[in-house]
């Protein structure tokens, strides 16, 4: 088993870490597998002497939906690390969690106040 995850005490702190670790190297394996087979695709259609479609143009949509979406993203994060904070106050343990919580709670809102004043000053 897993050295770290054996003792039934183990902080949730490392836990957090761990998974947020496996979801950034699956999210990358994600793209870089799905980016593979576009190539593998593209190589296949000038092997056969099919003409490439050229690439559509996509446009953008505003910028302040993405900057909300970062936001809210961010914020949920930090709340994850508020809680950790509170177990620890309950189990009369000392996390650095809080730290941590503001300041990406404090990245959270700033996106979510530029995204929403994005939003209202649009043209």
């Amino acid at each position: 088993m897993f050295p770290i995850l054996a003792d039934a005490e183990a902080e949730p702190s490392i836990i957090i870490g761990l998974t947020a670790i496996t979801m950034l190297v699956a999210m990358f394996s994600l793209l870089f597998f799905v980016r593979r087979l576009q190539h593998k695709e593209i190589m296949a259609a000038i092997e056969k002497g099919i003409p490439l479609p050229t690439k559509p143009t996509t446009t953008k949509g505003p910028r302040w939906i993405t900057n909300i979406s970062i936001g809210v993203g961010f914020l949920i994060i930090s709340l994850a690390f508020l809680v950790d904070f509170f177990i620890g106050l309950i189990h009369n343990r000392i996390t650095g969690d809080f730290p941590v919580f503001v300041f990406l709670f404090g990245i959270g809102a700033a996106f979510l106040v530029r995204g929403l004043l994005q939003r209202k000053f649009q043209q």
